[in-house]
């Protein structure tokens, strides 16, 4: 199928052509796109902390950011190219352990939470948008001196990533990578935030007043229909899961990820926007890692 991104006017970007440059050293096997088939919705300083999702960092930003991030797989420093998750709104570095961990046995894996979500703080006046977060990322590799990366974007996380790349290229403020990217995953996303109503996160409205945990519960639960398809959330099987949770246009040279039984593929394309939550997490891990062990002479391009 063909395949084109087209580039926002709000990423600051004067051609679509010039990311060819940041991103050659692509292969056309180093991009995947995980389809969902289902109903879809400055300065650092380093603390050590202890919270429900284990022990933290914390990467503290000029303006006053701090963004939560814990670095799996130090055993490994050096053995692997390391992974990036960039998770999408309303999810958390946690949500990611579950395939996290297991790739954590053979590479370094960094998970953070976005400024203002789970353990990171944001300033309450702060009107961050979508280049932010791409900054932010930027920060955080920068932080941990990787030279060579992959970067798994889900969902919003997703349009995150492909900011990043265009950093270099922003017409007011153009900003290099001092790091490789070497492969992509790109998991139920797009190009660009989608506006249309029809589509898209569908978040409760707040209720008015002051939000008690139990109004917090509730419309975290009116939130989640959407990230699942109907099967998977309506089974007995999933209640616990569902409770312990709480909470295309297409690219010429990328591949879908493939569908058997073999190491690196899924057993079927029928998995929800919440794509981690399908499958056995070793069949994920092995999608992941042949991915990311793959080479190719072909440059990715656009």
């Amino acid at each position: 199928m063909p395949l084109e991104v087209p580039v926002s006017a709000s990423h600051g970007i004067s051609t679509r052509h010039q990311l060819q440059s940041n991103v050659e050293r692509l292969s056309a096997e180093h991009l995947y796109l995980l389809l969902t088939l289902a109903i879809v919705r400055g300065g650092s300083s380093r603390v050590r902390h202890k919270a429900k999702m284990d022990e933290y960092s914390i990467l503290q930003l000029t303006d006053g950011t701090q963004l939560a991030y814990e670095v799996l797989g130090s055993d490994h420093k050096g053995a692997s190219v390391p992974l990036v998750f960039v998770v999408g709104t309303t999810s958390c570095r946690g949500d990611t352990k579950k395939v996290s961990s297991l790739l954590a046995r053979h590479r370094q894996v960094l998970v953070y939470d976005h400024r203002g979500m789970g353990d990171s703080k944001a300033r309450k006046d702060d009107p961050f948008t979508i280049e932010t977060l791409a900054r932010d990322l930027l920060s955080l590799i920068q932080h941990v001196q990787w030279k060579e990366v992959a970067l798994c974007g889900h969902s919003l996380g997703g349009i995150v990533v492909q900011s990043l790349l265009f950093l270099p290229f922003h017409r007011t403020n153009p900003t290099p990578l001092r790091f490789r990217v070497t492969h992509v995953v790109l998991a139920c996303t797009t190009f660009t935030p989608n506006l249309d109503p029809r589509y898209g996160l569908k978040i409760a409205k707040a209720p008015k007043g002051p939000l008690t945990p139990e109004l917090i519960k509730e419309v975290v639960r009116l939130t989640m229909p959407p990230n699942y398809d109907p099967e998977w959330f309506a089974s007995e099987a999933n209640q616990e899961r569902i409770r312990e949770i709480g909470f295309l246009k297409l690219i010429p040279w990328a591949r879908v990820v493939p569908v058997g039984d073999t190491s690196g593929s899924v057993p079927s394309l029928r998995f929800g926007h919440d794509w981690i939550e399908y499958f056995d997490p070793q069949v994920w891990y092995g999608v992941f890692e042949v991915f990311l062990q793959a080479r190719c002479r072909e440059k990715a391009r656009l």
